[in-house]
């Protein structure tokens, strides 16, 4: 998940200065990236929603939720905790409603085909 979560991004003066109306600013915003996976794919209602471990924040709604090759999958809605804020679920509108919604609207949109085959990671110990 990605975003610009309000707690992270209030403790920087690049933030304060956006706030303040400084737009020169904006380019200089560094992006919350949390990591997770997708618990949960409901099938009924009129828009899919993925739950997810990736933890979101007040202020990242909106932001890309992506897989291993940086395509969105969803895009991250709002979040449910108990009373005690103990337990956290994260939950993203799956990309085909937003591309549904963004088309109704005039967007184009042009999805990326084929699977994920992310590149290994550096350092996971491939060919040597």
């Amino acid at each position: 998940a990605a975003g610009f979560p309000g707690a992270t991004a209030s403790m920087t003066g690049t933030y304060r200065a956006i706030l303040n109306g400084d737009a020169s600013q904006v380019g200089a915003l560094q992006t919350a990236v949390t990591r997770g996976t997708v618990m949960a794919m409901p099938a009924e209602g009129t828009a899919r929603l993925l739950a997810h471990s990736a933890s979101i924040s007040s202020g990242g709604s909106g932001g890309p939720l992506v897989d291993a090759c940086g395509r969105a999958v969803g895009v991250d809605t709002f979040i449910a905790s108990d009373g005690e804020n103990v337990e956290q679920l994260n939950f993203a509108l799956e990309t085909a409603d937003a591309i549904r919604f963004l088309s109704a609207h005039g967007v184009t949109v042009s999805p990326a085909a084929g699977p994920c085959n992310p590149a290994p990671a550096a350092g996971s110990g491939g060919d040597q």
